[in-house]
């Protein structure tokens, strides 16, 4: 056998080894890059939602205070629904739902 053919033979295989072991190298940290890229998009996907979801919660607190205070404060209703409690008469409900 050739010596010279199976030390060319050793240097092409060393040498296919070491370009495959370079192409999963990059093919690994390119997964890296795209995974921290992809969780800073989905975290950001989900801050967005969730201040969107904080804004509507607080709106629909202020909206519900301020139907509380809109009852609270009107004296008319009040007088109209306690009179519909003891009375229990549709024209009082009729009325009381008008007003609202």
């Amino acid at each position: 056998m050739n010596f010279a053919f199976l030390k060319h033979i050793k240097v092409l295989i060393a040498l296919y080894l070491a370009v495959i072991a370079v192409f999963v190298y990059l093919g690994y940290t390119y997964y890296l890059d795209s995974r921290v890229n992809e969780l800073a998009e989905r975290s950001k996907e989900l801050s967005s939602i969730s201040n969107l979801k904080h804004t509507a919660i607080l709106n629909w607190f202020d909206e519900r205070n301020t139907d509380a205070e809109f009852l609270f404060y009107n004296q008319p209703l009040q007088c109209l629904v306690n009179e519909y409690i003891k009375s229990g008469s549709v024209t009082d409900s009729a009325q009381i739902v008008g007003m609202i």
